[in-house]
């Protein structure tokens, strides 16, 4: 029986560990990044009035050094929560999307945040704060731009005919793919492909798509099992 093909949608180097665990269970792995992520430098030196830092993605990571690691940091993912633990902070929370985590601030002790950002944000923590009287200054750490077109590989997999899943780990790089598709003449191959999210609140987005499924725990291992359910699923029929 061949491979099942799926399509993973973050860095390369973010990639590495998903395929470890993917390829085994059966799968043919391509990675297809969906953004072009360049960090700015951040030159953040007086946090004298600032009582918690968020940070929603890996991206802006950079962004903390220098800081106290005694600041509470507010993130947005558990494997976010890991690389900050590792980097020194001692007081970490956390909530699987940015959505779930306003509220959480809403009522914490922190009412003057710094937020490392990208260029592109979902969720305005400033706008969204500020009714709770909490002030928030965002600060651009890195800038994340779509890319321009898929690879030669991955237009070669979607233009076969295959089944194919695809992974997205938030929303944005599924409208992405999405509009790639219609540059690419191949909206067709939306029909054939099974999308793998990591909360439900992204299933909306995922309408074009055979099927769409969400991970039980919003985390890469949940994606994971995930992964390893549909393989199973795929290969039952």
């Amino acid at each position: 029986m061949s491979a099942f093909p799926i399509l993973l949608t973050r860095q390369p180097e973010r990639c590495a560990v998903l395929a470890a665990e993917l390829a085994p269970m059966g799968y043919e792995v391509h990675v297809q990044p969906l953004q072009a992520i360049t960090a700015l430098s951040v030159g953040v030196t007086d946090v004298s009035s600032v009582d918690g830092v968020i940070i929603t993605s890996q991206n802006a990571l950079h962004g903390l050094e220098g800081l106290p690691r005694t600041l509470p940091v507010y993130a947005v993912g558990q494997e976010t929560v890991g690389k900050i633990r590792e980097i020194g902070f001692i007081t970490v929370a956390w909530q699987p999307t940015a959505e779930e985590l306003v509220e959480v601030l809403k009522t914490s002790k922190s009412r003057s945040f710094l937020y490392l950002s990208g260029d592109y944000i979902s969720r305005d923590f400033g706008a969204s704060l500020k009714p709770y009287g909490a002030a928030v200054q965002r600060v651009i750490a890195y800038r994340a731009d779509p890319v321009s077109g898929f690879s030669r590989e991955t237009l070669a997999l979607l233009a076969s005919g295959r089944e194919v899943a695809v992974m997205f780990f938030s929303g944005r790089p599924i409208r992405i793919f999405l509009d790639l598709l219609a540059r690419h003449d191949l909206e067709d191959a939306a029909s054939r492909m099974t999308a793998l999210v990591i909360h439900p609140r992204y299933r909306d987005a995922c309408r074009d798509f055979a099927v769409c499924h969400a991970a039980a725990e919003p985390s890469q291992w949940g994606m994971v099992a995930l992964a390893e359910k549909i393989h199973a699923m795929h290969h039952s029929i």
